[in-house]
């Protein structure tokens, strides 16, 4: 099971989609990873990923990281 954080900026005015992803973000996205899946427990036993999808609009850049825990 893949949870992800997509990030999305127009410019750099305010830094890359990268720079937004920080060690308290990641955390939420664990926090809500780990409560989908107390309420769902028939994906209890599922391997987990997180990833991140950076998109940059301006210069119609993806990016897809893989694994931001391993």
């Amino acid at each position: 099971m893949v949870f992800v954080e997509v990030k999305t900026r127009v410019d750099d005015t305010f830094g890359s989609p990268e720079e937004a992803i920080s060690k308290t973000k990641i955390s939420h996205l664990k926090k809500a990873a780990y409560f989908f899946l107390q309420q769902n427990p028939q994906y209890e036993d599922s391997l987990l990923r997180f990833d991140a999808i950076c998109i940059e609009i301006r210069s119609k850049q993806i990016r897809h990281y893989e694994n931001l825990m391993g």
